[in-house]
């Protein structure tokens, strides 16, 4: 839910829509759509049960532990690609963080 409302996020699901295919889509999530009211939005995701990757950096906090440097390695390369991905395609994400970004985990 965002108040206020904030059509640009699902506007933004639909120019990934358009722009990357295939296997590299996934990584950005999906918003199926948008209900828009004065005074909020609610934006109609999928549900992923990893959450994002700061409460992956949270839970290591909880028990007073540090991420293994291969695992820090892995996310960043990760970021890092996607990063590459949208720029290659003329998106501009503006508002990358840990809070941000989904963890899905493929088979």
């Amino acid at each position: 839910i965002q108040k206020p409302a904030f059509p640009w996020e699902f506007y933004m699901y639909r120019q990934l829509d358009q722009r990357i295919s295939g296997r590299e889509r996934s990584s950005y999530g999906f918003a199926h759509k948008i209900h828009l009211y004065s005074d909020c939005s609610i934006l109609v995701c999928d549900y992923l049960a990893n959450g994002t990757l700061q409460d992956v950096i949270n839970s290591y906090l909880v028990i007073g532990k540090s991420m293994e440097e291969v695992l820090c390695m892995y996310y960043t390369t990760e970021m890092l690609h996607m990063i590459d991905t949208l720029h290659d395609v003329g998106l501009i994400h503006g508002d990358f963080k840990p809070d941000n970004l989904l963890i899905c985990y493929s088979r």
